[in-house]
């Protein structure tokens, strides 16, 4: 099984691992933020950060002049909307109405739509691949949940559950850009698009907000979460997406729920048999999805451009 690993699925998945340990961060930013901020305009000022973070990048690298690509557009549009406009726009609400372990343990989600959603790209679900998701999904689970604490218990839960469900597409048009544009002008495309309309409705949700103010008032967390989560660990997920097969790198990231509680445990916190039990089942999971060689992309649905508009 590992002899029919290649070199780049190795280093596919030790980029996505660790834009995996950043990501542990993302719902206890998120659920703290939405506490003090409103929580559109929050996702808003965030993304519009790192617009601006991933154009240095993107100018930094002299990748910007891949924008002119017309075959680009549909996607870009794509990835904008189901990655960047409407899960975030639900994920803050909801993470607003909901606690913190919530926000995270929801999150979760997405396995189970890629799970759905892969087959009909071309990544068939096989043994070692459901065996791995399924092991995945539990030990995060298990790190997560709270004994008499209800998992979905009203609006905001859903509305984290709902925010997962346009990700698989987000991911499929990512990996099929990959073939035309760089990582760092997906990034700057995508934040650039989404931040726009983020803003349009936070100030349509969200009159009384004052933006210019919160962002005074909060601007070392929202800089940071939106350099740090936003943009060095998405710079990392497309390049290891670039290496690896979608299901492979949505698994992969998955495992974040073990660097919160590593992050936590090198804190100080206590942590309880049960997180460390959970964190065990997740590594076993972990492994099996690494050791779980990507599909022949060449019979994917993403392979080389040939036509990338709407069909």
């Amino acid at each position: 099984m590992i002899a029919n690993i290649k070199k780049y699925e190795w280093l596919g998945a030790a980029l996505i691992l660790l834009g995996a340990i950043m990501w542990g961060a993302y719902p206890v930013i998120v659920s703290y933020g939405t506490k003090t901020m409103p929580p559109l305009t929050f996702a808003a000022l965030s993304v519009l950060v790192a617009a601006a973070g991933s154009f240095a990048y993107a100018a930094a690298t002299r990748t910007l002049g891949e924008l002119r690509e017309r075959r680009a557009v549909w996607p870009l549009l794509v990835i904008a909307v189901c990655g960047i406009i409407i899960p975030p726009a639900l994920y803050f609400l909801g993470a607003s109405k909901t606690s913190s372990v919530n926000a995270a343990l929801l999150l979760l989600s997405e396995i189970i739509f890629t799970v759905i959603f892969t087959p009909f790209i071309g990544e068939k679900n096989t043994v070692l691949k459901i065996s791995g998701a399924a092991i995945v999904l539990f030990g995060a689970a298990i790190i997560l949940y709270r004994p008499g604490a209800p998992v979905v218990s009203h609006s905001g839960d859903l509305l984290i559950i709902l925010s997962t469900v346009l990700y698989p597409f987000s991911n499929f048009y990512g990996k099929k850009v990959l073939h035309l544009l760089s990582p760092a002008t997906i990034l700057f495309a995508r934040f650039f698009i989404g931040g726009i309309f983020l803003f349009i409705i936070a100030r349509l949700i969200e009159p009384s907000a004052a933006p210019l103010a919160l962002f005074i008032a909060h601007w070392p967390l929202i800089t940071s979460y939106s350099l740090i989560i936003l943009v060095f660990s998405r710079i990392l997920w497309y390049k290891g997406l670039k290496q690896v097969d979608i299901s492979k790198a949505v698994l992969l990231g998955m495992t974040f729920p073990a660097f919160s509680m590593l992050i936590l445990f090198m804190r100080g916190e206590p942590i309880s048999t049960r997180e460390w039990v959970g964190f065990a089942v997740l590594m076993v999971g972990t492994m099996l999805v690494v050791l779980r060689p990507s599909v022949d992309q060449t019979t994917t649905k993403y392979a080389a451009p040939v036509n990338y508009g709407p069909s």
